[in-house]
């Protein structure tokens, strides 16, 4: 009996340790999304948002657009494909995936808030696993054009805005500027400094927070509270004459794009090949945006441009 008694007070003392420890691993998480928090610079307060929470997109945010197409060898879809498109347990997930039959893979098509929001400075910051490797192209990124919501764009070109790109990399999330003229002519401004990751060993697994920043002054891009790039609006990288353009409201874009052998750009060697990983994950657990009061604008549907 006392033999039983110790084992019956050692399992329960057991018991006792787990529910501890599990409890410290829940506040060690819940303290690690409270850290997250604070990478909002001083002064914010926090306008729109969305916490992936529903059973599906919020028609209220979002729209499925063909921002980045399909080739031959790649098709798009939306939420007629929940393997490739679906909010599950609380996040956006997108998935790049590897077929059978005569289209060999099938991603998502553009996620955007296109003539649902728009908006003109802020700090805007996503938490994601971001799919990095070979023949990945996941984006977080941005662009002005008219739309129903917003006051018409800059006539001369359009702005796009990549807070970063992965180009097939295991390690790296690249920012650049483009101009978009009409006709063929397109300038672009990549930024001196890329973000590169010491530990990537399990990159793709890990959620990090991906931030960009954006005043009168300048535009600058943030890894984990890190700022790493910044680029000085008053400095016309083309020569074209105005950095008017990068005034203009935005609309957010995610794709998870990859290159394959039809892509009509890709970099030397990016391709997908035996040492890709599928599916090809990125998901996102929020995105939230803030800005300073009185600095800038917000468009929604609820209240566009007058």
């Amino acid at each position: 009996m006392k033999r039983r008694q110790r084992n019956t007070v050692a399992l329960g003392a057991g018991i006792l340790l787990a529910v501890m420890a599990a409890g410290c691993k829940t506040a060690d998480m819940n303290s690690a999304k409270q850290a997250a928090k604070s990478n909002v610079p001083a002064g914010y307060e926090k306008v729109w948002g969305d916490e992936f929470d529903g059973a599906s997109l919020d028609a209220r945010n979002w729209t499925l657009r063909r921002d980045m197409g399909p080739t031959a060898d790649l098709s798009l879809a939306g939420a007629e494909r929940p393997d490739v498109v679906s909010v599950t347990d609380g996040q956006l997930r997108l998935n790049a995936v590897r077929n059978g039959g005569e289209t060999p893979y099938t991603t998502c098509l553009s996620v955007t808030t296109c003539d649902k929001m728009h908006f003109q400075y802020g700090y805007l910051e996503m938490r994601a696993k971001v799919p990095y490797g070979q023949g990945a192209w996941p984006s977080f990124w941005m662009k002005a054009m008219p739309g129903k919501i917003s006051p018409p764009r800059f006539k001369d070109y359009m702005v796009e805005v990549d807070i970063f790109e992965v180009f097939a990399s295991p390690d790296t999330a690249v920012p650049n500027l483009h101009k978009w003229y009409g006709g063929t002519k397109h300038t672009q401004s990549g930024c001196p400094r890329r973000y590169t990751f010491t530990d990537a060993a399990n990159l793709r697994g890990e959620y990090h927070i991906y931030g960009f920043e954006w005043t009168p002054q300048e535009m600058s891009m943030y890894v984990d509270g890190e700022k790493y790039c910044t680029y000085d609006l008053s400095a016309d990288f083309d020569r074209g004459g105005s950095m008017q353009g990068f005034h203009d409201p935005l609309y957010i874009i995610f794709n998870n794009h990859i290159f394959t052998g039809h892509s009509p750009w890709k970099p030397k060697g990016s391709e997908v090949d035996e040492r890709s990983v599928f599916p090809m994950q990125y998901w996102i657990d929020w995105i939230r945006l803030y800005q300073k009061p009185g600095v800038g604008k917000l468009y929604t549907e609820e209240h566009p441009a007058r």
